[in-house]
């Protein structure tokens, strides 16, 4: 059984640091078959909730007990659509009874490691879920979470430019600007995921109408990207924000003249491609 090596632990951060490794070696022999590791989540969901596991160390879980991907796929999908029959997809609620509650943990922590294993199949799935407008938002940006973390950089792009740009930028705009920052960050070593990121972002913010969308990302994209943090589409985008009022969201409570002087003294600027057009025919299957 699985719960007395998860039973060390409350938070995922310090089980995985101080697990002894007579313990790492039996989880690894419990993780080997779809049963196991179906067990395995079960007992996560259920002791401890959705929150039991860092998403950005999942990976790390992955290739610590070498799981492999045809052992964890049949049992995500197991749990997922086991839960899902049993629950359908109505939001999470404190009025939950018990087993309702433990059964909704159990498909919100399923969707959260098909990103760390997904194939086609399950992208497609994933994905499925994200477009569906029948279905409740938290669901919605959790999938697009996922989809984003398993996708390729051409199916990055897809996707973003759909969220962002496209027949789904209606949908929770902000969170998707989210989700393709962490991505990035993820995206440590590929180099096509991350230009792919970037590109779509870039094309979005020129087009961006909402101030509160805007101030989302802005900050997180100039820490990440020297050629938009000094370009001059960034100065034109902060100028129209600027007319804007503020949204007082986070922080978002005052001009934009202080970050807008400081760009206008500068005698050369940078320049990122904001046009879409370019961005679609850009196949980042392989590098320009």
């Amino acid at each position: 059984m699985v719960g007395s090596a998860m039973a060390s632990s409350w938070a995922w951060e310090e089980y995985y640091d101080i697990l002894p490794e007579e313990e790492v070696v039996s989880l690894k022999a419990n993780l080997k078959t779809s049963k196991g590791f179906r067990e395995f989540l079960i007992h996560c969901a259920d002791m401890y909730g959705v929150s039991t596991f860092s998403t950005s160390k999942m990976p790390l879980f992955k290739k610590k007990f070498e799981v492999k991907g045809e052992i964890a796929r049949p049992a995500l999908l197991d749990i997922f659509h086991e839960s899902v029959q049993k629950v359908g997809w109505s939001p999470w609620s404190r009025n939950d009874p018990e087993d309702i509650r433990i059964t909704k943990q159990r498909l919100l922590v399923s969707i959260d490691w098909m990103g760390v294993f997904a194939d086609d199949p399950m992208k497609q799935l994933l994905l499925g879920i994200a477009t569906d407008s029948t279905k409740d938002a938290s669901f919605r940006t959790k999938t697009l979470r996922e989809y984003l973390r398993a996708a390729d950089a051409q199916e990055t792009r897809d996707v973003l430019v759909r969220f962002l740009t496209g027949d789904m930028r209606v949908f929770e705009r902000a969170e998707t600007y989210r989700y393709a920052m962490l991505t990035y960050d993820e995206a440590d070593g590929d180099e096509l995921k991350r230009e792919a990121i970037l590109s779509s972002v870039f094309v979005s913010l020129a087009r961006e109408d909402s101030r509160k969308n805007f101030m989302s990302v802005d900050k997180k994209l100039a820490e990440r990207s020297k050629e938009y943090t000094e370009s001059s589409q960034r100065l034109a985008i902060l100028q129209r924000m600027n007319k804007l009022p503020p949204t007082n969201w986070y922080g978002d409570s005052s001009s934009l003249d202080a970050m807008i002087e400081p760009l206008k003294t500068h005698t050369t600027f940078t320049n990122v491609n904001t046009n879409l057009t370019d961005l679609i025919k850009r196949d980042f299957r392989k590098k320009e």
